[in-house]
């Protein structure tokens, strides 16, 4: 066993070799402060074409690393065990879920109600997206079924469907009336236990 690990399963820094580590990391507050104080100014001092250079080889070391780890069979982004037929973990699939939820969102709210989700054409009426983005949706699911991928591809299902109108729910003396549409509209009696 080395120091470093000698020292890192015992709860102590393994740099200056004194201080307990810092909650989820590898080393002490110190050293921790000290590391990135020498990285600022190691980062100061470089050209453009020296952090260029770093930067180029930093994304090479980060797909080697998704690439060894994808071949062993673990999330490309933290090293556990992937889910059946994927390429991450539980936590980081669903975590990539929750960040694309939040773009999508966002970037709806910043489209005018009306043009498709994709560019700036008119969607087509009670659609999210314009004839010809539609059409490519339509295919990449029709393509995903044929291939024994149907969970994968029901939110395309979701997106190709029309748009329905929210129902409006409304309480009435001694009923109430949910789901009011256009087409359809249901009574429910509301108990009196009052």
């Amino acid at each position: 066993m080395t120091d470093y690990a000698f020292f890192k399963s015992r709860g102590v820094c393994p740099m200056c070799c004194k201080a307990p580590l810092a909650p989820g990391r590898a080393a002490c507050f110190d050293c921790l402060e000290r590391m990135r104080a020498y990285a600022a100014r190691r980062r100061a001092a470089r050209t453009k074409e020296q952090a260029a250079e770093d930067s180029r080889l930093c994304s090479q070391r980060h797909k080697d690393l998704r690439a060894r780890r994808r071949a062993a069979g673990l999330c490309i982004d933290c090293g556990k065990p992937v889910l059946r037929g994927h390429v991450r973990c539980l936590d980081c699939n669903l975590k990539g879920n929750r960040a694309g939820r939040k773009i999508r969102e966002k970037k709806r709210s910043l489209k005018p109600v009306g043009t498709c989700l994709k560019c700036n054409n008119p969607a087509e009426p009670g659609y999210l997206f314009c004839k010809a983005h539609l059409a490519i949706l339509v295919a990449a699911g029709e393509k995903g079924r044929k291939n024994g991928r149907e969970a994968v591809h029901k939110a395309h299902d979701r997106l190709c469907q029309k748009l329905k109108p929210k129902p409006k729910t409304t309480a009435v003396k001694g009923k109430s009336v949910v789901n009011i549409t256009a087409k359809q509209i249901s009574v429910m009696e509301v108990s009196k236990h009052d």
